[in-house]
């Protein structure tokens, strides 16, 4: 996600979404998709900083429901042991196979 041709120039602004909603994760990704033009690449940052700071658990109990992990249309849970392997590698300094 970078700043290039036909960039609207709204991902720093992604940045202002979590501290406008006030500690509110939900409302911080809702307002990321309806406040900008590059509506997916705002969210998906704002996404991305709401979880690190407030974690899973803190968005809607109705959008976490039913994931399903996919990077493909069939290969669930395949997010999940990427994320595992990339915490074992990154965090935990075990070195997957």
């Amino acid at each position: 996600m970078g700043i290039g041709v036909g960039s609207t120039g709204d991902h720093p602004l992604g940045l202002v979404h979590p501290v406008a909603a006030r500690g509110d994760p939900g409302e911080a990704i809702v307002r990321a998709v309806n406040d900008c033009e590059d509506n997916d690449s705002v969210a998906a940052l704002v996404d991305a900083v709401v979880g690190a700071l407030h974690g899973e658990r803190s968005l809607p109990e109705r959008w976490r429901k039913g994931l399903l992990g996919r990077t493909r249309s069939r290969d669930d849970g395949h997010v999940h042991e990427l994320i595992v392997d990339a915490l074992g590698e990154f965090v935990m300094g075990e070195v997957r196979p």
